[in-house]
């Protein structure tokens, strides 16, 4: 057996030993010397035990070496609870955790990558034990735990078992999809409240936005829209918000467009490049100046009635857009660009990429129809902004979002000429 062979052989035994070791370390220094009787050592041997047992692949065996591993973990709880007369609460966690690294050891062997990764979690868990005592305790209120559990029955229990598939007279509502949409809606609103709460309004609603951008800037600008509507956030934080929402929407098109067809970058990344250093740099050097606005402190970290009404306002753009598509969808692909740009522009930019790297549009083509539903994109927005708001957020968003349009169009203009 070669050296490289035998280092892959006794690799998964070391990992388990390493992952032993710290998360015995962790566990003995958490508790007074001599109160705990499962200590770094029997964790390492926990964990050597686990890889042991997926080593020898016999079901007998392995089941035999867990139930020892469980009645010494039994004992030790017995025991540390009769030495802690004084402290009734001793809890379970070292307990837990020495089950935890039986089974990280037994997963070593199997997949060493995923119990290293799964080991590091659970180590970061056990040495934040305090703050994370502090944070269920103190600081988690309940309307953010009601909040979450909200989220999670939409996401585990209503939306995955809600048909998949084109309903009604026109086959063209889709009840997964719509439910889809109000999940992203209260994550990014949930996703808000969040960002404000640990950051400060000033960093937390700009991070927010950008944030939200990611999953939909569409949607973002239609969430923030509805915060500034019931006096959630600063009307001038909330269209710098959605400024920074849009920037997160081109770095998104600078990804997709360098995964489906890098080539393409050369002609498409300036104009989204200056937007997006020269937006970025004037929001930063406003927001640092100006201390007039109010930032009021976030009350509901989901608001589940707008999420609703939004959904059905985004989903309503939707099924115009498509029934659009069905009826003019053969009068080019600009056309198509530009309802595609309306609400699903990520759709788009992929598509032309992908006809660009097959050689069937040049590169001036696709700029064009990038260009497109990039500008359509911004056309949703302003309908989204002063269909649920009018005030100073909304001509103060409208300029922004002008001025974004200004330098990526005065830039489209320029290479297109130049290309000509």
């Amino acid at each position: 057996m070669d050296s490289v062979a035998l280092i892959l052989k006794i690799q998964p035994f070391f990992i388990a030993l390493a992952l032993g070791l710290l998360i015995g370390i962790e566990r003995e220094r958490s508790h007074p010397i001599g109160s705990q009787p499962l200590g770094s050592r029997t964790f390492v041997l926990f964990s050597l035990l686990g890889a042991i047992a997926a080593s020898i692949n016999l079901p007998f065996v392995s089941l035999s070496i867990t139930l020892f591993v469980g009645g010494i973990v039994i004992a030790g709880y017995f025991l540390s609870s009769s030495k802690s007369e004084t402290n009734p609460d001793i809890g379970f966690t070292t307990e837990v955790a020495a089950v935890v690294t039986y089974a990280l050891g037994f997963l070593a062997y199997k997949d060493s990558f995923l119990a290293l990764i799964i080991g590091i979690i659970v180590l970061i868990i056990l040495m934040a034990r305090t703050k994370l005592h502090t944070f269920s305790r103190e600081k988690l209120k309940a309307e953010e735990m009601q909040a979450t559990v909200i989220i999670l029955v939409l996401a585990i229990g209503i939306v995955p078992f809600l048909p998949d598939r084109n309903m009604g007279p026109l086959l063209i509502l889709n009840p997964q999809r719509f439910g889809l949409l109000v999940l992203i809606i209260a994550l990014l609103q949930f996703g808000a409240y969040a960002a404000i709460r640990i950051f400060g309004a000033k960093t937390g609603i700009l991070l927010s936005g950008f944030l939200a951008g990611i999953v939909s800037s569409t949607a973002a600008t239609a969430t923030l829209s509805q915060e500034i509507k019931k006096k959630m956030t600063s009307q001038i934080a909330g269209a710098h918000a959605v400024v920074f929402s849009t920037i997160a929407m081109f770095l998104k098109v600078l990804l997709i467009i360098y995964l489906a067809s890098p080539d393409l970058l050369q002609i498409t990344a300036l104009p989204m490049l200056l937007d997006i250093f020269i937006m970025t740099g004037l929001i930063l050097a406003i927001t640092d100046k100006s201390n007039a606005d109010h930032f009021p402190s976030p009350k509901n970290p989901l608001a589940l009635g707008a999420a609703f009404k939004l959904a059905i306002l985004l989903f309503v753009m939707l099924i115009i857009i498509t029934l659009a598509q069905r009826s003019l969808g053969n009068l080019g692909a600009q056309f198509a660009s530009f309802l595609g740009g309306l609400f699903e522009i990520q759709g788009v930019i992929l598509a032309v990429s992908a006809l660009h790297h097959s050689h069937q549009i040049t590169a001036v083509q696709a700029l064009n129809n990038i260009s497109i539903a990039i500008l359509a994109s911004f056309i949703s927005k302003y309908v989204i902004i002063w269909s649920i708001t009018r005030n100073k957020y909304a001509f103060w968003a409208s300029g922004m979002l002008g001025l974004m349009i200004i330098i990526y169009a005065s830039m489209w203009a320029s290479i297109v000429y130049l290309g000509a």
